[in-house]
C-alpha cells in the first residue's frame, strides 16, 4: 500500500486571545495554530485554547478551532514534539458560538458538522454551547450531524470519511529556501496536516507516512512557489528518478 502511494507521488510530479496571564508555547508563534497552521487572531471567535505547565510557568497553545484542538488533544506529538504535554494540561478553553465567551471545554456541548471547504474536501467542525438546549437548538436549526458531550468526541469523528470514489488530495509545493536551495511543503487536504520536506527521501517517508491510510486513492497535486528556478525542478525531477530506481519502483 506505502509502494502505491509513493508511485502516485512520483507520477504526478513528473507531469507537473487567552482568558488568563500565560506566556506563548510551541505551536509557532504569534498565536499560530499547530495542527493547520493559520493565525488564530484572524478568526478570534472560533479560537480555542490549552492551558499547560511547563517549567513551572503556565503556558498556552491556541488553535483556530475545536476540531484543531481536539485532534492536538488525542495525538499531541503528531503535531510537532510536544513529550508528555497531557500530562501537564491544566484547563482547556472554547468560545461559546453565541456569547463568544470563554467556556470549560470538558463541560461545554458541541454541535457536530461535517462541512465542504473551498477545496472540496469534508471537514470536521465543533460547535462549542455551555448549555445542551441551546445546541439542541441550534442541531434543528443547521441539520448537524449530532450533539457530544467533551468525552463522546473521538479521534475518528474529526477526520470525516471521504465520499466512494473521492480521492484525497495531497498538496506538494516546491519553495525556495531564502538563502538557496529548496524544500518541499507536503499537506494532507483532508486533515490540515503540514509538514517541511528539505530531502526526497524525507518526502517520500512522509508522503508514506501520511497516505497509508488512504491507499492508491489520492491526488498529488503539485505546484511552486516564488523564486523557484527550473535548475531546482530538474533537480528534483533526477532526484525523484534515483530514488525511483534505487526503491525499485515502477508505474504499473
Amino acid at each position: 500500500m506505502k509502494k502505491a502511494v509513493t508511485i502516485v507521488a512520483l507520477m504526478l510530479f513528473f507531469a507537473i486571545s487567552p482568558v488568563c496571564k500565560a506566556e506563548p508555547g510551541e505551536g509557532g508563534g504569534l498565536d499560530r495554530c499547530p495542527v493547520c497552521g493559520k493565525l488564530v487572531y484572524k478568526q478570534p471567535e472560533i479560537a480555542a485554547f490549552i492551558y499547560y505547565e511547563k517549567n513551572g510557568k503556565i503556558r498556552y497553545l491556541a488553535f483556530d478551532g475545536v476540531a484543531d484542538m481536539m485532534k492536538f488533544y488525542f495525538e499531541p506529538n503528531r503535531w510537532g514534539d510536544f513529550g508528555n504535554i497531557k500530562m501537564h494540561i491544566l484547563k482547556m478553553v472554547v468560545r461559546g458560538h453565541s456569547t463568544k465567551k470563554p467556556l470549560w471545554a470538558k463541560r461545554a456541548w458541541y454541535v457536530y458538522l461535517v462541512e465542504t471547504d473551498t477545496e472540496g474536501s469534508a471537514k470536521a467542525r465543533l460547535v462549542p454551547f455551555k448549555s445542551r438546549e441551546s445546541a439542541r437548538k441550534f442541531m434543528r436549526e443547521s441539520g448537524a450531524e449530532a450533539l457530544l458531550g467533551f468525552k463522546e468526541i473521538t479521534k475518528e469523528i474529526l477526520y470525516p470519511k471521504k465520499k466512494e470514489g473521492e480521492r484525497v488530495k495531497f498538496k506538494s509545493v516546491v519553495k525556495a529556501k531564502p538563502l538557496g536551495g529548496w524544500y518541499i511543503e507536503l499537506t494532507d487536504e483532508q486533515t490540515g496536516m503540514s509538514v517541511v520536506c528539505d530531502t526526497i527521501e524525507e518526502y517520500m517517508t512522509k508522503i508514506e507516512e501520511m497516505g497509508a491510510q488512504y491507499g492508491p486513492d489520492i491526488e498529488v497535486e503539485w505546484s511552486q512557489g516564488e523564486g523557484v528556478i527550473p535548475a531546482y525542478i530538474n533537480e528534483i525531477r533526477g532526484l525523484m528518478r534515483e530514488y525511483q530506481e534505487k526503491m525499485g519502483l515502477s508505474e504499473e
